[in-house]
Order: C-alpha cells, then structure tokens, then sequence
C-alpha cells in the first residue's frame, strides 16, 4: 500500500497539473498507517492514524500548489475527516 501511495505522490511531484495524485497517494498512505498500527494490536489508533492522514490528504489538495486552480471543495471532505 505505501509504495503505491509514494509512486501516486511521485506523480504530482513531476507535474503538479496532476493534482488529482495527492488523493490516491495520501488514501493509500493513510491505509498502510492503520495495516501498520492496526496488525502492532491498536485499532483504535489505527483508525484515528487513518482518518488523520485523510484530512491531511484533503487539505493538501486544497493548499499544495496545482497548476493555478482553487480547489476549495477540498475543505470539504478534510472537515468531515476530522
């Protein structure tokens, strides 16, 4: 899941007109957060860890540079996350 998620990242890193990397790249991170702290024997942490990591994927995509749009309907979904 990680590495998927990084090679998502290293997508929008070689252009940032892909914006649309950020959500697949940070979702998959966040998955493997709460695989990794989730299989150590904390749930609870694994699911906060994941719903942590969703916000954050969502609030770079309204804040991150991508090519001179306003993605503020990303506010959205990182508000519901949190």
């Amino acid at each position: 899941m990680a590495f998927i998620g990084v090679a998502f990242w290293n997508v929008y890193f070689l252009n940032i007109q892909n914006w649309w990397a950020i959500i697949p790249g940070g979702t998959l991170l966040s998955i493997a957060g709460l695989i990794a702290v989730g299989s150590a024997g904390n749930g609870n942490l694994g699911v906060g860890l994941m719903f942590t990591g969703m916000a954050l994927t969502f609030g770079l995509v309204a804040l991150l540079p991508n090519g001179g749009r306003r993605l503020n309907w990303a506010f959205i979904p990182e508000g519901y996350c949190w």
